[in-house]
């Protein structure tokens, strides 16, 4: 059986929703944040998708895979809820046009390994120092293309497991890059950019 989206779910789990690559248009429903059922994946990246980021998202606390609304619309700022999914190894929400400052909460995403990308959107502040304890990630960290401002935190230099993809170009920071981060390029093979 299928469950129920507007109740509790019962013993039945999909574990992924996928809505990605179509013409999806309109904001995200707050009812997103009650899916409990979804305990792997939301992903719905390249569609129309537009308004703010709800901040009911942050409840889907049992996801231990993917958030991924990138190539999208959206606007806003981005929800400190999200600091609660834990879980979530790759969190992307690139190429939109998400506004204000990354959350400090965003630090709690331990366990992403795969990807956390921001890049692409019109961010600004500081990057925050929190972001040192994401030290699990192994392939993308990419903030470039945004407005981040300040200097680049040295807590950066605790992302030695990235390999593939380290961003922080085409953004307004304001000084040296600090010698914990740039002794990162010997490890990242594909792309490295600040």
């Amino acid at each position: 059986g299928r469950p129920d989206i507007d109740g509790p779910p019962g013993d039945h789990f999909v574990g992924q929703l996928n809505l990605g690559s179509n013409l999806l248009t309109g904001s995200i429903p707050t009812q997103m944040g009650i899916l409990s059922f979804v305990t792997e994946s939301l992903v719905a990246d390249s569609n129309i998708l537009r308004g703010p980021v709800p901040t009911e998202l942050g409840q889907l606390t049992l996801m231990s895979r993917k958030l991924m609304f990138d190539h999208n619309s959206l606007t806003s700022t981005i929800p400190t809820e999200f600091g609660l999914l834990t879980g979530v190894t790759s969190f992307k929400i690139s190429f939109n046009s998400l506004t204000g400052q990354m959350p400090t909460e965003l630090g709690k995403m331990t366990l992403t390994t795969t990807g956390f990308e921001l890049q692409g959107n019109s961010l600004s502040s500081s990057i925050p120092t929190q972001l040192g304890r994401v030290s699990q990630l192994k392939e993308s960290f990419n903030v470039g293309d945004n407005s981040l401002t300040s200097s680049i935190p040295t807590q950066l230099g605790k992302l030695v497991s990235v390999t593939s993809r380290f961003n922080l170009a085409s953004n307004n920071f304001c000084s040296d890059v600090p010698t914990e981060v740039q002794a990162l390029s010997s490890s990242v093979t594909s792309r490295w950019a600040v």
